[in-house]
């Protein structure tokens, strides 16, 4: 605490005076709490002291006083220092205290205690002062004392900062140091790298002496069978690769390359003679063994194997062979890879690849593989040529039959391609993408050439157009999709020539067909148990007639196959369509097909001609029975065949052209007009199924409309004079126009009714009626029974009836209108002809016709009622 400034060494003050100096420096220098404490304690122990009568003062007991402690420092040890000091002082003042007590006692006078207290008052003064002073002393030493320690830490701070910039130096100098200690390490090793780069490459060069002499061609020289050679060519390829890359920048690379290059080219010269010359060597030794007949030599089919001569030789060199092939194989492809074997490979980008001279040598790799393959498929064809004939020959020998001999033939000749591209691949390199090799596809279509040309020259020769058929069937699913597709593409030279094979037979297919239609069918002369009908039906089914018909007779011999009852030319045809309609293409089998159709239908009619006019019982009837029936046998058999019969006919029109050459001819035009002359054509279209619909509804009409014609005559003669009457019943009846009315002539209708024999007269209606009853009940089950005998089917046989039954109804219906209309009631019932007399008769035929009535009975039949039904 810094001295009071009301405190001054300058003389006492008054006596007066002191208390209130006091007060004053109380109030500005207030005393620390420990120093408090300690006046309290000097108060109390001096007002607890007793004067006793001699004057001396009675010492209490001093109580003790704890203060706090104070830290070790200069401070702190000057103010225990200062404190041990003022405790001295009151010590001392104490004492003194008490001397001037004693001193009190001999005071007698006023005057002199007042001296007494002055000079008490001028000792406690004194003694407070000194204490005071002492302490500022003290106060004044600490702060010199703080001062220097100040002073001392904050040079121990510049000497730090000092340090630290000295570290920062050493650490920047010891840095820079070892960088540039690394970059000499770095440069020591890229250095040391570029010799050994150096001393390695400098190797390339210096391996060209002893790369020509073993791959030349002189002592020294290392043969192709030797497996040095193959790591003797990989380090030729390291060293063009790297003279290659050094072109321009390394003196006399260029001559170098161009050494290596000649040098690799002898290498490969080496391969080609040495493989030529192995192929050649056990070609030589393989065709002395057959000609000596040594017994693995192939003779048959059954021979020629894998353990055969012709291969088994072959197979003993191919290990050595292909070794050499996969290396010039490589180094022929674009994108081969430069280097191999235990030396180091360069690499290279793929652009650089097509512009490095080191490549100049692909094509004479390449060629001189194809040199090597075309030496091989030699060898081949000279071995195994004439033991394929021989085999060939054998086949054919012993074949009975053209689809057995293209069965065997087709076995050896697959089985032949895939041994001998099995034994390609153990010679050459194949890869998955690579295309067949040119000398491989032309030494298998050598031998398939054989196969082809036995095999066409069969097909030639062959007039049966069934057999045909069956080749052609065998060839597209037994041999083309099972043999050949299972052998993937090692077959692809056979499957080419099974597909001329194949076009040969089709072409060979639609000559005999044209042949077939017009001398089996269009030119077909049935005889007259061909003609026969219905005793051919009856005969094949082994049925008699439901009528019971004593004409027919009874059944001669074992019934026979339904087909066996159709004519021929149906058969035929449909046998010719059936054989035809998956071994040629669609377009030509739909102009075939319309044709033999066509055909076929004339031939029907023709037929229907013949028996119509044979005189036998109802020939007519069964003539249209049997035209119905063929035709629709032959509508019902081409349905399911997915082609259209219809094919546009072109033709040449010279009409312009002629016109043309005439006015040239009569100097109407010039000559040059005819150097473009006009290229017109007429277009037709033939539709043969067409034309077969429309033969057989008009044959369904014919029957329809001779039948209702057959039991409905008398009411249609009876209706058709009534019509030509006039309507008035009382008007007269002038000019008939019918002959059978002309004896009618002047009459009314009521004088006609009354006329004894009139048709108009009661009784002569009563006959018509009786008339059409009889012959319904005779002869409709009669001619039901001939149609169901040609049409089995019950279905088809109702929609055929069904329009004779409506042309019944709407006959009845118009009778019955006409007698409602022009006769009264009475009359009506003397005839005797209504409703119920109707429909019970049409309950009867119903019953013989076995059809059920329906409410569109009465409309006429039309093409779309008939529908192609038949029996299967």
């Amino acid at each position: 605490m810094d001295a009071p400034s009301a405190v001054s060494s300058g003389p006492a003050p008054r006596p007066g005076g002191h208390r209130e100096f006091l007060k004053q420096w109380e109030i500005n220098a207030e005393l620390p709490e420990d120093q408090k404490k300690m006046v309290e304690v000097v108060e109390t122990l001096v007002t607890s002291r007793q004067v006793e009568s001699g004057g001396k003062i009675t010492s209490g007991k001093m109580p003790s006083l704890q203060l706090a402690p104070v830290e070790h420092s200069p401070i702190g040890e000057s103010n225990r220092k200062q404190d041990s000091k003022l405790a001295g002082s009151d010590e001392s003042s104490a004492l003194a205290f008490g001397d001037e007590l004693k001193a009190l006692g001999k005071v007698k006078t006023t005057e002199g205690f007042r001296k007494w207290y002055e000079e008490i008052e001028r000792r406690l003064d004194e003694a407070s002062e000194k204490k005071y002073h002492s302490l500022i002393e003290g106060l004044r030493a600490g702060l010199s004392a703080c001062e220097n320690l100040r002073e001392m830490i904050l040079g121990s701070q510049r000497d730090l900062i000092a340090v630290k910039q000295e570290r920062k130096n050493v650490t920047n100098i010891t840095a820079s140091v070892k960088s540039a200690c690394e970059s000499l390490v770095s440069e020591r090793n890229q250095i040391v790298e570029l010799a050994g780069a150096l001393r390695r490459r400098l190797t390339y060069f210096e391996q060209l002496e002893t790369l020509s002499v073993k791959l030349g061609h002189g002592r020294g020289a290392v043969s192709p069978a030797n497996p040095e050679f193959l790591k003797l060519l990989f380090r030729l390829d390291e060293c063009i690769a790297y003279a290659s890359s050094s072109t321009g920048t390394v003196a006399e690379a260029d001559g170098y390359l161009a050494r290596f290059l000649d040098l690799q080219r002898q290498a490969f010269t080496s391969i080609k003679d040495f493989t030529m010359s192995e192929l050649k060597s056990v070609t030589r030794q393989i065709l002395k063994e057959l000609r000596e007949g040594s017994p693995a030599s192939s003779k048959t089919i059954g021979d020629l194997t894998d353990a055969s001569t012709e291969y088994l030789r072959f197979r003993t060199i191919a290990a050595d062979i292909k070794q050499l092939m996969t290396e010039l194989h490589t180094r022929s492809t674009e994108k081969a890879a430069v280097g191999g074997g235990s030396g180091t490979k360069i690499p290279y980008s793929p652009g650089a690849i097509s512009s490095n001279p080191a490549y100049s040598t692909r094509y004479f790799a390449l060629n001189l593989l194809g040199d090597c393959e075309e030496c091989y498929t030699e060898q081949r064809r000279l071995i195994l040529e004439s033991t394929v004939i021989m085999n060939m020959k054998i086949l054919v020998n012993s074949s009975p039959t053209l689809d057995a001999f293209a069965r065997v033939a087709s076995r050896f000749t697959v089985q032949l391609c895939q041994m001998e591209s099995t034994l390609y691949k153990h010679f050459f390199c194949v890869e998955e993408d690579d295309k067949d090799s040119p000398a491989l596809v032309s030494l298998l279509d050598s031998f398939c050439s054989v196969f082809y040309e036995e095999l066409r020259s069969k097909v030639l020769q062959e007039v049966d157009l069934g057999t045909l058929v069956y080749l052609v069937d065998i060839l597209q699913t037994e041999v083309m999709t099972v043999d050949a597709q299972r052998k993937r593409v090692e077959t692809a030279s056979f499957a080419g020539a099974s597909s001329r094979v194949i076009a040969d037979s089709q072409e060979r297919i639609i000559y005999r067909s044209q042949i077939y239609i017009q001398e089996d069918i269009k030119n077909f002369v049935p005889s007259s148990a061909q003609l026969d009908y219905p005793r051919m039906i009856i005969d094949a089914s082994g049925e008699y007639s439901k009528n019971g018909s004593k004409t027919l007779g009874a059944r001669i011999g074992p019934p026979r196959s339904l087909h066996n009852n159709w004519y021929p030319p149906l058969e035929k045809t449909l046998k010719l369509l059936s054989m035809l309609y998956r071994c040629i293409d669609s377009e030509v089998f739909t102009s075939i097909a319309s044709e033999a159709v066509a055909v076929c239908v004339n031939c029907l009619v023709s037929a229907r001609d013949k028996i119509a006019g044979s005189g036998a019982e109802k020939a007519e009837d069964h003539a249209e029975l049997f035209l119905i029936w063929q035709l629709l046998m032959l509508r019902e058999q081409t349905a399911p065949l997915d082609v259209s019969f219809a094919f546009v006919h072109r033709e040449l029109n010279f009409t312009e052209l002629k016109g043309m050459l005439g006015r040239v001819i009569r100097g109407q035009a010039s000559v040059r007009l005819l150097a473009t002359p006009p290229a017109a054509t007429r277009e037709r279209v033939v539709d043969s199924s067409q034309d077969l619909d429309d033969a057989f509804f008009k044959a369904c009409e014919a029957f329809v409309l001779r039948l209702t014609r057959t039991f409905l005559d008398p009411i249609l003669s009876f209706l058709a004079k009534c019509n030509a009457l006039p309507p008035n019943r009382n008007t007269p009846l002038s000019h008939p126009s019918s002959p059978s009315l002309k004896a009618y002539d002047g009459k009314t209708f009521e004088s006609m009714k009354q006329t004894e024999g009139s048709f108009l007269h009661s009784r002569s209606i009563i006959a018509v009626w009786t008339d059409t009853e009889d012959r319904i009940e005779k002869e409709l089950a009669s001619v039901v029974g001939d149609l169901k005998l040609y049409i089995k089917k019950p279905s088809s046989a109702s929609i055929l009836l069904s329009p004779v039954r409506a042309n019944f109804q709407e006959t009845f219906n118009e009778l019955l209108s006409a007698l409602q209309t022009r006769y009264t009631l009475e009359e009506r019932e003397e005839i005797g002809i209504d409703g119920s007399k109707i429909e019970a008769l049409m309950a009867r035929v119903d019953v013989v016709m076995d059809i059920k009535p329906h409410p569109s009975a009465s409309e006429s039949a039309s093409k779309d009622a008939i529908e192609p039904c038949a029996e299967t």
